[in-house]
């Protein structure tokens, strides 16, 4: 046994973003310059980043209900529930703000709606089929491939180790080295 786990391949974890990362991604979904679909996809991260999810639960989500400062994602399922129903699925809940000056899910809201991307049956996060937007979900690599191009885009050191976990990683890491994140008073989980 202690042989095999000295030939197993380490384990790294995703690279979280930093505030100012955070607030470069939002900086970036402002940016009408931007391509639609780079913007399109960094509302999706931002999602992630203020729910602490990752790209299962964006595929999951059934619909996002926010009010003035939270947002909450009904799941289909999530992780920890089970096709007996013994357990049910959570709603996730974030913070509508991060740390931008800005409201990013506005902004994203409108971005979706001017790319004619459907709140109802659609995918939180769409794929393109032939550079149109289709009411399927992008799949995993894809999504992890744009991020690490918008990432590119934005200067972002280790590229390469930024995937949807990183957006799950991002708020815990912070509660964890900073304490709560006092605008939220939302429990964190502290599972990665």
């Amino acid at each position: 046994a202690h042989e095999q786990t000295q030939r197993a391949p380490s384990r790294s974890q995703a690279k979280e973003f930093t505030v100012d990362e955070i607030r470069a991604l939002e900086a970036f979904l402002f940016n009408g310059d931007e391509p639609e679909e780079y913007r399109v996809l960094t509302g999706a991260v931002l999602l992630l980043v203020s729910v602490r999810g990752r790209f299962a639960d964006l595929e999951n989500a059934l619909e996002v209900v926010h009010d003035e400062e939270t947002l909450t994602i009904k799941m289909r399922k999530t992780k920890s529930s089970h096709m007996d129903k013994s357990r049910l699925p959570i709603a996730m809940v974030g913070p509508r703000y991060l740390f931008g000056a800005g409201c990013w899910y506005t902004e994203w809201c409108r971005i979706r709606e001017e790319a004619d991307i459907l709140e109802e049956g659609w995918p939180l996060m769409p794929s393109l089929v032939s550079e149109e937007w289709a009411p399927s979900p992008i799949g995993n690599n894809d999504f992890n491939t744009a991020l690490q191009k918008v990432c590119q885009k934005l200067n972002f050191v280790d590229v390469p180790e930024r995937s949807s976990h990183s957006c799950k990683a991002t708020l815990l890491t912070l509660a964890s080295v900073k304490g709560s994140v006092s605008y939220t008073h939302l429990p964190l989980p502290t599972n990665r």
